[in-house]
């Protein structure tokens, strides 16, 4: 079982005159990994990564993989991926409150070129930097978040 503090990310997007929380990642005490939209109404589109090696795309799904127990997470894996639209009117995303968190990435959507908007969530083996080079090679252009404060580390990538 790995030991650690409880930490959450969140992503946040503005396009200018609406700033909102759109997604979000959280490990808890026992090492459980936990995310998803930030939406009302989106607690059933919650991802779990569970200590004990158990996954589930989303709570509504009863089916569940069987995956590395965290404690013994190597090497790097994308946890999910998001595409969205630009719009922050066309989703019920929550307008973004300033609170008490761990870590944040700040996307201003005025700055994108495309017309839609794509997160990936990876976890990365603690201490092995190296394994972000295929992710980098992967996705040369995008804008890459890294979180060493969680175990293994969380890497937001904004492309």
């Amino acid at each position: 079982m790995v030991n650690v503090s409880k930490k959450r990310i969140e992503i946040v997007a503005t396009d200018g005159q609406n700033t909102r929380s759109v997604l979000w990642i959280e490990q808890a005490r026992d090492g459980s990994f936990y995310y998803g939209p930030a939406y009302k109404g989106a607690g059933e589109l919650r991802s779990t990564y569970k200590a004990s090696g158990q996954r589930r795309a989303h709570e509504s799904e009863k089916q569940t993989v069987t995956w590395s127990p965290i404690a013994k997470f190597k090497g790097a894996c994308q946890l999910a991926y998001y595409g969205m639209t630009k719009d922050l009117s066309a989703l019920p995303f929550k307008p973004y409150v300033s609170k008490k968190i761990d870590g944040i990435v700040y996307v201003d959507y005025r700055t994108l070129q495309r017309k839609d908007f794509h997160a990936s969530l990876y976890l990365v083996e603690k201490n092995h930097p190296e394994y972000l080079q295929r992710i980098i090679e992967l996705f040369p252009n995008a804008n890459l978040h890294l979180f060493t404060f969680t175990n293994p580390w969380t890497l937001v990538l904004i492309h």
